[in-house]
């Protein structure tokens, strides 16, 4: 796909489909050329999908520099983006900006101190949105919770596991069910990153059990849960990854994570991963047998994380689960560095996934667009066929599941 570069350094971090012609993908632009930025040198960046084009929105730069790191649309007429601001006399604070069907405008959202950022959020109405962050208690970051409640942000406690935590990824199915999920470190002298998963009752957060790709617990030994998709209160997806931080690397240097939930454990799902270093950065799930998630991957065995700041010639990473198990999908990369950061898929199973790429001076948006299509014939059955919105019956549906793909579907 075709998207907008408006500045010289553009990235998109989330995108958010309401449906196959509405999608709005959100990150920054970053002005500095070349290298690492400095904070003063970001702007908002936000580009709609209308099903056959992507163009450029005019988003709200109320700081002297701001970036947008989520977004979820309901429809057309509302969307939800939020991230970052940050001030020359104030820190960073956190930022929220609507859409309201025909521009964007900053609404007002809280902030516990002068160091906090919203990372991810996601909203079951234009009167219920939940978004995740952290703040800094005056010495390391904690988890930050707030929710949208059709009129303005409140703070909903959140808990804390470690001595530094916060919230990347997620993920709503009822006003009165929502997962969030990140990573949180016990003590400050092992340096050792666990999982951490939360829940939102309605009311209030409690801590969740999620599962470690690493089981050892010591120096360096990182284990992280970047994006969270939940299709009902008993069916979540988590994506991740988990590496060694340091020589000498471990085997594999850093491996894709994904775990499940069932409405009261949460158990891992062995990603595809060949011997390839991995992360998934971001998964979507429009049912509960279907999931697509997305990141990067690289053959370069060094140690240490993938993603934005990897530092490694990465290529783009997508997986879809089937109910049972993970299988690679075919991406596209347009350049030596590409990666994917998050994803987003219809009821239907037309999704979405952006990123960015290095055009071999500076970094570009990327935008992939795929189906996600049955991978056995237990889809198919009961009605299933009609949810992936490309088949004109059951027959077809399991027809395309027996050929291997090649009897395509009957639909758009």
């Amino acid at each position: 796909m075709t998207t907008t570069n408006p500045g010289p350094n553009p990235q998109l971090n989330a995108v958010s489909c309401a449906s196959p012609v509405f999608c709005v993908a959100v990150g920054e632009n970053d002005k500095a050329i070349p290298g690492y930025p400095a904070y003063g040198q970001y702007e908002t960046l936000a580009e709609v999908w209308n099903g056959s084009s992507w163009s450029t929105m005019t988003t709200v730069d109320p700081g002297s520099a701001s970036l947008l790191g989520g977004v979820s649309c309901i429809s057309s007429a509302f969307c939800m983006a939020v991230g970052t601001q940050w001030n020359n006399t104030s820190g960073n604070t956190t930022l929220a900006e609507e859409w309201n069907g025909l521009d964007w405008s900053v609404v007002p959202t809280i902030d516990p101190n002068i160091y906090d950022s919203l990372a991810t959020v996601s909203c079951v109405s234009a009167d219920f949105c939940m978004a995740g962050g952290q703040f800094n208690n005056g010495a390391r970051p904690q988890t930050l919770s707030e929710e949208w409640n059709g009129v303005s942000w409140s703070s909903t406690a959140t808990t804390d596991l470690g001595v530094q935590d916060s919230l990347q990824g997620l993920a709503c199915s009822s006003v009165a069910f929502c997962v969030g999920v990140s990573s949180y470190e016990a003590d400050y002298s092992n340096a050792h990153w666990q999982t951490l998963g939360e829940e939102w009752g309605g009311s209030a957060w409690s801590t969740m059990t999620t599962v470690d790709g690493y089981s050892d617990t010591r120096t360096n030994f990182v284990n992280e849960l970047l994006g969270v998709s939940c299709a009902s209160s008993s069916f979540c997806m988590a994506t991740g990854d988990y590496y060694y931080n340091f020589v000498p690397p471990a085997t594999p240097p850093s491996a894709a994570l994904a775990e499940a939930w069932n409405g009261s454990t949460w158990s891992t799902t062995a990603p595809a991963s060949p011997s390839l270093a991995q992360q998934l950065a971001g998964v979507s799930c429009p049912r509960v047998s279907s999931c697509i998630a997305v990141g990067s991957q690289t053959n370069d065995q060094s140690s240490g994380s993938l993603g934005p700041g990897g530092g490694r010639n990465q290529q783009t990473l997508a997986e879809a689960w089937d109910g049972t198990a993970w299988s690679t999908m075919t991406t596209t990369d347009p350049s030596s560095s590409d990666l994917l950061e998050g994803v987003s898929c219809t009821a239907t199973g037309f999704c979405i996934a952006v990123g960015s790429y290095d055009n071999g001076s500076v970094r570009q948006t990327l935008a992939e667009s795929f189906r996600a299509l049955p991978t056995s014939k237990d889809q198919c059955m009961n009605g299933g066929w009609q949810s992936f919105g490309v088949f004109e019956n059951e027959g077809d549906c399991v027809s395309f599941v027996a050929t291997g793909g090649k009897n395509p579907p009957g639909g758009g």
